[in-house]
């Protein structure tokens, strides 16, 4: 007797502090970002993760020796709500479109700043019997991991400090530097001798800044102070900003493995400022 197989499907949730918007585009436009190079399908390893923001389009990765790999092909393109695409990898992990499962993506408002992102894995059946259950219980683990690099990722910019404030002998001078290197809104309040600082959209904090209220710390001087780190797409690039603005470098570029990038620079006014570039390839 014969039956239709049925494989039940992968789900997967995660809570995400950013909006919507901004866990949309990191999943797709920022994909190289936070999908691992480790999980590779080519011969050689992989370079980089594209998506192709249109119906149709495809989920390719580059290799060294210069090929492409279909990882799949887009089903459902409705930013920023919801995504759909076939996942063309065999039990082997090669690419093979005959054998394609599918998996859609769903992002879903949970406050101004928090987005839930649903997952759901389906469509093993095109895997055969024993394919189709090697290849869910192979992606039921991996799904968990590949999802909470993604929210790290997207939550690069976020942090559970709710405030921040750098002390200034040249407050006009600082404001100036911040604004011009991480594109930062400055609004001054003359009433309380005091500046604001709008570090811009998504699921981090805002801070402000005061005139110093005596001398700076001279060079050499063990730091005394909660440093932050600001969350960047490039570490290399806003550290290369910072000095052309001013800044001089406390701790050159470096990799935190499977972490991401980190520099370290005094701004103009002496204070220490971390630089922080998320990337679980770091090494």
């Amino acid at each position: 007797m014969s039956g239709t197989i049925a494989i039940a499907p992968v789900t997967k949730s995660v809570l995400v502090n950013v909006p919507r918007e901004r866990a949309f585009e990191v999943f797709t436009a920022g994909i190289d970002r936070w999908w691992p190079k480790s999980h590779s399908i080519g011969a050689t390893p992989m370079l980089r993760s594209v998506i192709e923001p249109k119906q149709n389009g495809r989920w390719y990765t580059v290799h060294e020796d210069g090929a492409q790999e279909t990882v799949g092909h887009i089903v459902v393109w409705e930013p920023p709500a919801r995504l759909v695409f076939t996942w063309e990898i065999n039990t082997t992990w090669k690419a093979d479109a005959s054998v394609a499962s599918e998996v859609e993506v769903r992002f879903y408002e949970d406050g101004p700043t928090t987005t839930r992102v649903d997952l759901e894995h389906r469509k093993f059946e095109a895997l055969g019997d024993e394919g189709g259950k090697k290849m869910r219980g192979d992606v039921d683990g991996g799904w968990v991991r590949i999802l909470d690099l993604f929210r790290q990722v997207a939550e690069a910019s976020a942090s559970r400090v709710v405030h921040f404030e750098i002390h200034a002998s040249d407050p006009e001078k600082l404001a100036k530097f911040y604004a011009e290197v991480f594109g930062w809104n400055v609004n001054h309040l003359p009433q309380m001798d005091y500046w604001l600082f709008d570090t811009g959209h998504g699921g981090g904090i805002n801070g402000g800044m005061m005139r110093r209220r005596g001398p700076s710390a001279p060079d050499g001087a063990p730091v005394n102070a909660f440093v932050c780190s600001i969350g960047v797409a490039s570490t290399k690039d806003s550290f290369s900003r910072a000095l052309a603005a001013g800044a001089t470098e406390a701790l050159p570029l470096h990799a935190i493995p499977g972490i991401g990038w980190q520099a370290y620079v005094k701004d103009p006014d002496g204070n220490l400022v971390g630089i922080h570039q998320p990337d679980p390839n770091a090494k």
